[in-house]
Order: structure tokens, then C-alpha cells, then sequence
């Protein structure tokens, strides 16, 4: 897997909490980076086209009823 160095900002007082706990940053952000995008990804799947066109449930007609004047 290809790696690229990026420069990111952080919280002074976290960053010297991380190193306490001896976290690898690097490591820690790409695993969180990836269980939120599959988190997005799986949030987004009924946005994505598919091969049957009908429309999904939340797209369904509605019924409504309107009071009648007297």
C-alpha cells in the first residue's frame, strides 16, 4: 500500500495525551479514516443506482387527506 506523508493540526494537550498512551497516530487515523468511510459508504448505498428503476419505498406516493369545508 502505497503511503504519503500530509502535515495535519492537532490539539496540543491531545497530541501529548496520545503519546502517553504511546498511540501510533498514523495507524490510529487510518484506521478510524477507514471504519468511517465505510460507514458513510453503507449510510449511502440506497443513494447509489442500481439495475431496477423502481422507486425505493422512500419515494413512495403519499396520501393525503384534506379537511373539507362545511
Amino acid at each position: 500500500m502505497a503511503k504519503k506523508t500530509v502535515g495535519l493540526t492537532i490539539d496540543v494537550d491531545l497530541l501529548k495525551k496520545a503519546r502517553e498512551y504511546k498511540i501510533n497516530l498514523s495507524a490510529f487515523l487510518e484506521i478510524k479514516l477507514r471504519e468511517y468511510l465505510a460507514l458513510i459508504d453503507k449510510n449511502n448505498e440506497w443513494a447509489r443506482p442500481d439495475s431496477n428503476r423502481r422507486p425505493s419505498p422512500r419515494e413512495g406516493d403519499v396520501i393525503t387527506t384534506r379537511p373539507r369545508a362545511l
